[in-house]
């Protein structure tokens, strides 16, 4: 079973890319949640594009003792209930 083509995969990679090149296109609003033992990322890089995106609407959340994958983390419930804030806030 494939989940994926080769043409979508390849359009994912390359607004990858722009993305990353680009942080000041990010316009939309737009909620970072970072942890801050992660070993994938570097949060303080993370944090640093998030400056530069140009978003009028955008949060930046700090979870200090959690680790890369967030939704499975031992106390994610705060990771959890800030995504539903976040959106009840928009709607």
């Amino acid at each position: 079973m494939r989940l994926f083509t080769a043409k979508f995969f390849l359009s994912i990679l390359k607004a990858m890319a722009f993305v990353n090149l680009f942080p000041e296109s990010i316009k939309l609003p737009i909620l970072m949640q970072l942890a801050g033992k992660d070993s994938m990322i570097s949060a303080e890089a993370a944090a640093k594009y998030f400056k530069k995106m140009r978003s009028k609407d955008k949060e930046l959340k700090w979870y200090p003792e959690m680790y890369h994958a967030l939704y499975v983390d031992k106390d994610r419930e705060p990771f959890f209930n800030d995504i539903v804030s976040w959106i009840n806030k928009r709607s």
